[in-house]
């Protein structure tokens, strides 16, 4: 006997039912929405890469860990993609000279990662990558950090709901280099360490931090860093370094550039390091506040040599933002609206078959409903009226056509009466046509377009 197959869908990616597609779609929306209030213009490229590209641009993670590839038919070495931003650097590469500056470009794709599936990591999202290539980095940072926030508020959330955490990887460099005293082999583990200091016991980060630095002495200084959370604690730390400081205006610059609105969202990330190998400036992650989902929710940081390797030299900044723990954060905070009945829905049936002329006419007036972009859904085998009412709610309907049973009459004039029910208010309107005109027309659109709450 053959063995019967799974229904699920491979490990890690995700079916979408109507309902979770309305969902996401919502999220796309508002993602297209925002990027075009800013001047971004969408882009797209392969879901197939070289595997090359990702080794010059992903980092050692990414490659060693998390990437689905194989070698194809031609005996090329390809990638499904894991991310966004190499793909970006190699189409901005062969337009950039021709192209006005600077480039504000978008993209929604699904990306692949061979992940451990858990709560707000899958291997199959979908991830909003907006970045700007060619303006100068301050007022670029300052327009993302904008974006992200015109993002978050127009999902109805705020800072009760959100932080963004900023920080600048020369700071972090110059803390491995010049206090520290680290070898730039030991800069990456202590990156990560950072990174996860935060989710392990301060015990555990010191033993951590031991095994990295050499001279002990130092330690206390790295976790006094940690617990600088206001930008005026962390400018106090770099002070007393002259190139600490130097590093940090950077910072600075891009905070007195933002409106003064944002204060409430911003704050210093002394562990925001973000792992990919091409951020060289401001980084930033977007934290969700409730203590039942603490984690990121996106980020992103400044880049200055992106299109190095294509024999481009363009310095930019973008930001990431994955549809998963998007969907955890909204759901936290109760901010999805309902999105079961985003425009006027009819259901409609008959109690009884009907003839070709009357289909004909039922035909005609869904016609001419849908081209008033109403959306009008037929059942074509008769349901009596209780069963067709909760059918209609089951299609999360605002409104139910249905035609009433046919007497020996309405036979002879072919004649037929319909109502119009509001599955809201309640209220209901009686029809009684054998032709489609303009009176019945109108009555029609008046009663759909009442309002529907009683």
């Amino acid at each position: 006997m053959t063995e019967k197959l799974s229904k699920n869908p491979y490990k890690g990616t995700r079916d979408f039912l109507p309902k979770d597609y309305l969902e996401r779609e919502y999220l796309f929306e508002k993602m297209h929405h925002s990027a075009r209030a800013f001047g971004f213009l969408p882009y797209d490229g392969p879901l197939l890469e070289s595997l090359e590209l990702y080794r010059a641009k992903s980092g050692e993670e990414i490659v060693n860990t998390q990437l689905y590839s194989f070698t194809d038919r031609g005996g090329r070495e390809v990638a499904i993609r894991p991310e966004m931003t190499p793909t970006l650097a190699r189409m901005a590469s062969k337009i950039c000279r021709e192209y006005p500056l600077p480039l504000k470009w978008y993209s929604i794709p699904n990306l692949y990662r061979y992940e451990n599936p858990q709560r707000g990591r899958v291997r199959e999202h979908w991830q909003w990558n907006c970045d700007i290539l060619g303006q100068n980095l301050t007022s670029a940072a300052s327009e993302i950090l904008q974006l992200l926030l015109f993002f978050f508020e127009s999902l109805g959330a705020n800072s009760s709901h959100v932080k963004i955490y900023l920080n600048h990887r020369k700071l972090i460099s110059f803390l491995c280099e010049k206090i520290l005293g680290l070898s730039p082999s030991l800069h990456l583990p202590f990156f990560k360490l950072l990174d996860r200091s935060a989710k392990i016991s301060p015990h555990e980060f010191r033993e951590q931090l031991i095994s990295l630095i050499s001279n002990k002495d130092l330690i206390p200084l790295v976790e006094r860093y940690l617990t600088c959370h206001s930008f005026e604690e962390a400018k106090t730390f770099f002070k007393q370094y002259q190139e600490g400081e130097e590093a940090f205006r950077d910072l600075e610059n891009v905070l007195s550039s933002l409106p003064s609105y944002m204060g409430h969202y911003l704050e210093f990330g002394p562990s925001i390091v973000r792992g990919l190998d091409y951020y060289t400036g401001i980084v930033f992650e977007a934290f969700d506040q409730s203590p039942e989902n603490p984690r990121a929710i996106c980020g992103g940081g400044a880049y200055e040599n992106l299109l190095g390797l294509f024999g481009e030299s363009l310095e930019g900044i973008g930001l990431g933002l994955g549809d998963v723990t998007l969907a955890n954060f909204l759901e936290t905070h109760q901010l999805w609206p309902n999105l079961k009945c985003p425009n006027i829905t009819l259901s409609c049936f008959s109690q009884e078959p009907l003839t070709f002329s009357q289909e004909r006419l039922i035909y005609e007036i869904l016609y001419y409903l849908r081209k008033k972009s109403f959306c009008a859904v037929w059942k074509p085998t008769p349901l009596k009226i209780k069963k067709g009412l909760q059918w209609a709610l089951q299609n999360n309907s605002t409104h139910c056509l249905f035609i009433h049973s046919s007497t020996e009459e309405d036979a002879k004039t072919k004649d037929f009466l319909f109502s119009v029910k509001n599955l809201s208010t309640q209220q209901q309107q009686d029809f009684s046509l054998t032709t489609l005109n303009s009176s019945t027309e109108k009555s029609l659109l008046d009663f759909l377009l009442r309002p529907q709450q009683g």
